[in-house]
């Protein structure tokens, strides 16, 4: 996400704080991102492996965030090891929720080619061996879909 034509004229963070808050995003998202869909087109959902400090580092972005880019919905619900991020914007922002979309498809992907696994399931390392394991869970590792896109 380094390139940043794309953050709107209604972000008010200081120029020269963004490209640092874009690679805080770039950071967890590379590091935590396990599932990324799109339920309706003013809507993304991420999953995001991790237990508590991994939702303290999303509210403490997402709250951030919120004060610059107030067209940016957020909910964040915690689970037992992920972490659960929507976001939303209203429909004079949809290009922005569309460049991210895209940048996190991309960066899923690339982590998904590095060789690290998508979606966590109940195999052992054995049975998972270089991340095609049996069960159902993982049926599909990268799962990137559009629901709700036309």
């Amino acid at each position: 996400m380094s390139d940043l034509a794309w953050v709107p004229q209604s972000c008010t963070l200081p120029t020269e704080e963004r490209s640092l808050r874009v690679a805080e995003w770039d950071a967890l998202f590379s590091e935590h991102l396990r599932f990324l869909s799109r339920p309706q087109p003013l809507h993304l959902r991420l999953d995001l492996a991790g237990g508590p400090s991994v939702e303290d580092r999303v509210r403490n972005l997402v709250e951030r965030e919120s004060g610059c880019c107030s067209f940016f919905t957020f909910t964040t619900t915690p689970g037992e090891d992920l972490v659960q991020l929507d976001i939303s914007v209203d429909e004079p922002h949809a290009a922005v929720l569309d460049a991210l979309a895209v940048v996190l498809a991309v960066l899923a992907a690339g982590t998904w080619w590095l060789g690290r696994r998508r979606r966590p399931c109940s195999c052992s390392q054995e049975t998972a061996g270089e991340g095609a394991c049996g069960c159902q869970a993982s049926k599909n590792p990268l799962e990137i879909t559009g629901k709700g896109r036309r």
